[in-house]
């Protein structure tokens, strides 16, 4: 068994129950489909230590496992309407496939499992990825090179734009990097540049500084910043400490929401009052030119709406249609 030690193990048959009682009341059990089409999902799973995750199987499914691609834990086959449980108890990543429908490190049926290590996003968070290769040098004398899995090893400061809707919530940053040398970090910072000429200034941070060397997930304190591309711009700087070239990075992610617009003071409509429940998501229709109420001023909040003005609705707020 690696280190990553499992509390319980739990196979699930319709009327069996799986053996055991975690002492946590903040454990939470995360749910893994194997679906028909031969995919875990979510593919990829983000828990605390001490949570359990359980793979069901839906009735009419073929047979599937869950098998570590080192072999730490296997379960045994799960038919169609039955479920596998596990409880992690050590911080770790780790693979895993069916070994009915892929192979280790391989493609197919696989996910991933992270237990304790990487910091968790809600479901309304979205992620924007730029790959180090989307990173141009700041200088051209920087030099840098690609090691091991497409990570790269710079000497210096790399620079990359940021393009998100005006409004947008960025609310987390994460860096994937290697430091093996312990004098020798990588960092990675978000940035806002007021227009036309201001300074910029840093709005979160993620290093590897403090952490054991090894390559992981780095991720910022809790932040939020609202876009507004009228009055600024955006930049991510990724940066050894060392310019030996001895840590290197692969990916930054930043986590951002949509969000709605302030309202205005004054109402639009004479029915939707500014204490109005509704009164900021449909002064937000207003502003977008989704809709221009129901006529003599007012809006009809309580009416119910046909099928060809909610086509009208979604048109005009996703500016649909453009052909290609």
């Amino acid at each position: 068994m690696s280190k990553r030690r499992l509390l319980i193990g739990g196979f699930v048959i319709v009327n069996l129950i799986a053996v055991g009682v975690v002492s946590n009341v903040l454990a939470a059990t995360v749910i893994v489909t194997m679906t028909s089409g031969n995919t875990f999902f979510p593919r990829g799973v983000i828990i605390n230590v001490g949570d359990t995750v359980t793979w069901q199987n839906p009735v009419g499914g073929v047979t599937h496992n869950v098998t570590a691609d080192d072999n730490s834990f296997t379960s045994p086959d799960v038919l169609g309407g039955q479920s596998f449980s596990l409880v992690f108890v050590n911080p770790d990543t780790i693979p895993y496939h069916c070994a009915y429908h892929a192979l280790p490190a391989g493609n197919g049926m696989r996910g991933t499992l992270f237990v304790g290590n990487r910091t968790q996003h809600t479901a309304n968070e979205h992620v924007l990825e730029l790959n180090a290769w989307d990173f141009n040098p700041s200088s051209s004398g920087d030099v840098t090179a690609q090691a091991n899995n497409y990570y790269r090893a710079p000497t210096n400061l790399m620079l990359a734009g940021v393009h998100l809707p005006t409004g947008t919530e960025v609310t987390g940053l994460e860096l994937v990097a290697c430091s093996t040398v312990p004098a020798e970090d990588m960092v990675a910072w978000f940035m806002s540049c007021a227009e036309p000429n201001s300074p910029c200034v840093v709005k979160a941070q993620a290093s590897t500084s403090g952490t054991p060397r090894a390559c992981d997930f780095y991720s910022a304190a809790p932040f939020v910043v609202v876009v507004d591309n009228l009055s600024s711009t955006y930049v991510l700087n990724v940066q050894p400490t060392q310019a030996t070239g001895s840590a290197s990075f692969r990916t930054v992610r930043l986590f951002y929401r949509s969000s709605i617009s302030y309202p205005p003071a004054n109402p639009t409509f004479t029915d939707v009052p500014t204490t109005h429940a509704f009164y900021r998501y449909i002064e937000a229709l207003v502003a977008s030119g989704a809709t221009a109420g129901c006529g003599g001023g007012n809006y009809c909040p309580d009416a119910a709406v046909t099928r060809g003005q909610m086509a009208v609705f979604l048109a005009r707020s996703l500016g649909l249609f453009w052909p290609n």
